[in-house]
């Protein structure tokens, strides 16, 4: 049975020597052969997390029609339906099904009057929110 990697950050953020490199290759290790990791001493406030995890919660129990209305748009960001994508290579089989998966994506939040949210570039746009 695999082990879901378990990737230490207190090095980087202490400035340890060759601390970026070996993170970076326990991240490209953990995402090549696994496709999953777990991240510790990264900084982020125990109670942010399990609000984040409320809300997913929450949003996933909504109705379809509700996520829908959310849909993902031209920047990738917002609610991805079960069976959008499939997985069309595989080094464990030669599945064709969709995927059994639904999501909700965001990214890094901009303001309106950021360089980079205003350049109309394709995944620098608005995030999508649930009101």
């Amino acid at each position: 049975m695999a082990v879901i990697p378990v990737i230490d950050l207190e090095p980087y953020f202490s400035g340890a020597p060759g601390a970026i490199k070996s993170v970076a290759g326990e991240l490209a290790t953990a995402l090549e052969t696994i496709g999953f990791f777990l991240i510790v001493n990264h900084g982020v406030p125990r109670d942010l997390i399990g609000r984040t995890f409320d809300e997913a919660r929450r949003f996933h129990a909504q109705p379809l029609d509700a996520k829908m209305a959310l849909r993902m748009n031209e920047h990738n960001n917002g609610y991805m339906s079960m069976g959008r994508y499939a997985v069309w290579t595989s080094d464990v089989n030669a599945n064709d099904k969709p995927d059994l998966n639904e999501a909700f994506f965001s990214k890094r939040e901009r303001s309106p009057d950021d360089p980079l949210a205003r350049s109309g570039r394709r995944f620098a746009g608005p995030n999508r929110w649930p009101k």
